[in-house]
């Protein structure tokens, strides 16, 4: 956003001025339904801006309420081995890396691998792992993030 004094520039055109002196504003927007420039007196700017801080205060708000409902079901989840039934246990953060043989044919060897930050966790009685996709892992193309479909119980 530009703030504008209309008419003061030079040859009648518009000049950048502090909120304080400006009659307009220049809104430019990227993107979304209504991408582009337009030009709209200070009240409909001071309105806009209003509506934007409204906007990114609820937004905040929306994203701490998901957080912390996540954080809550997460805290009462455990992982459990399908063969013993016994809760597994921690083993640590993982690269594992990944790749295909069409990637491998199309991109070349080195371009066709990633790594994936995977956390995993061990049965403590039969030894057999159970591996899930870490929040902060670099994604596998192709592989949406939720197809990964772990065994949960909930801790008593």
């Amino acid at each position: 956003m530009e703030w504008l004094q209309q008419g003061a520039g030079a040859f009648g055109r518009d000049k950048a001025v502090t909120r304080a002196a400006a009659d307009a504003a220049k809104i430019v927007e990227i993107g979304g339904s209504r991408s582009g420039s337009r030009t709209v007196s200070r009240v409909e700017a001071d309105q806009y801006v209003a509506d934007l801080e409204r906007f990114i205060a609820d937004r905040k708000e929306a994203l701490q309420t998901a957080q912390q409902q996540r954080a809550e079901a997460l805290a009462h989840v455990v992982p459990t081995c399908p063969h013993c039934n016994v809760t597994r246990r921690y083993a640590g953060r993982r690269m594992l890396q990944t790749g295909n043989k069409v990637g491998e044919v199309l991109f070349g060897e080195m371009l066709a691998v990633s790594n994936v930050a995977t956390e995993v966790y061990v049965c403590p009685t039969c030894g057999s792992m159970e591996l899930f996709l870490s929040r902060r892992s670099t994604r596998c193309p192709g592989r949406r993030r939720d197809s990964v479909s772990p065994r949960w119980r909930r801790a008593a």
